[in-house]
């Protein structure tokens, strides 16, 4: 049984589901979990100054799609954390960014016996 298509059938106006693949979110989000989220404008998340220990899904020009928490903001920079503590610290100018997806919930799937 396919479990994440019933998801994307109760998904609402606007949002998206993404595979998570990789542990860098691990243990709070584990590879082949998905994720559903909202768009964002980089601009509400800087005049809201709360984006610590939320969970974001960043498209960038150059390193593709990532989920990070946001750990420090600033109008030219944009440093990404990851749950993983083996995983560094990203970096990058707040112009690489394509998208910018606020985690909402979780959907965890687990193979059936």
């Amino acid at each position: 049984m396919n479990t994440h298509k019933n998801y994307r059938d109760t998904l609402k106006h606007n949002e998206i589901l993404v595979l998570i693949q990789g542990d860098s979110m691990s243990p709070r989000f584990k590879d082949g979990d998905f994720v559903i989220c909202l768009p964002i404008d980089l601009e509400d998340i800087l005049a809201a100054k709360e984006s610590k220990k939320r969970t974001y899904v960043i498209r960038t020009k150059r390193q593709g799609t990532l989920l990070k928490y946001i750990k420090d903001i600033n109008t030219q920079n944009i440093t990404l954390a990851s749950e993983n503590i083996s995983h560094s610290n990203i970096v990058m100018e707040g112009t690489e960014i394509d998208s910018i997806f606020l985690v909402t919930r979780s959907v965890k799937i687990r193979a059936e016996p």
